[in-house]
């Protein structure tokens, strides 16, 4: 599934476990391209089977290895186990905002796995047929984003219009969005960078 983290803060993952003794996990940077593929095949027609929507079978080898890490813990046989863990630089600071993909697996061989949007800045998108509209704010101080660089863009990554948000963190634009779903608006400014679904 998809999750959204505040950059400004340590991000923290919890996965529940049961009759295993360690977690390994595997943190991957994604491109604008791999998250939307990520998401073609968990919510649209791409995939044919339940472990290609899953995830289950994806292939990482394509992506940029961020770190790899582990968590150990003692657990009793058959009693579920929140096992939390913090998504850091190998330096122990905050990840930079961007995508991720994380990869959770177990020494029997299961695995879970999730895509990461981590940011400083959060959007709040609504559509209608004609146009798109945008608010950009910091999620730590709730503060409006101006002059962020913003693309809407389809599920393939077609850009259907682009623009910067005004003083008051607004970005709007007219387009034609007549029976057009599954859209994304992209933010970029600075070291910054976020991304949210059309409601």
């Amino acid at each position: 599934y998809f999750g959204a983290f505040n950059q400004q803060v340590i991000t923290r993952v919890v996965a529940q476990v049961i009759n295993a003794k360690k977690v390994d996990y595997t943190l991957y940077k994604l491109k604008r391209e791999d998250l939307l593929d990520l998401y073609r095949r968990r919510y649209e027609q791409q995939c044919s089977d339940e472990p290609c929507r899953n995830w289950q079978n994806y292939d990482t080898s394509k992506l940029e290895k961020v770190k790899s890490w582990s968590e150990s813990y003692e657990a009793e046989f058959n009693t579920p186990v929140h096992v939390v863990t913090k998504v850091t630089t190998n330096d122990g600071d905050k990840i930079p905002a961007g995508f991720y993909y994380l990869d959770l697996r177990i020494p029997q061989g299961a695995h879970d796995n999730m895509v990461m949007i981590v940011s400083k800045s959060t959007l709040t998108v609504k559509k209608s047929n004609k146009q798109i509209f945008s608010w950009s704010v910091s999620q730590s101080s709730g503060d409006v984003i101006s002059g962020m660089q913003m693309q809407l863009t389809d599920s393939s990554g077609t850009v259907l219009g682009e623009g910067t948000t005004n003083n008051d963190g607004v970005f709007m634009k007219d387009v034609d969005l007549f029976q057009k779903n599954n859209l994304f608006v992209f933010g970029q400014k600075d070291d910054d960078l976020v991304v949210a679904a059309t409601a």
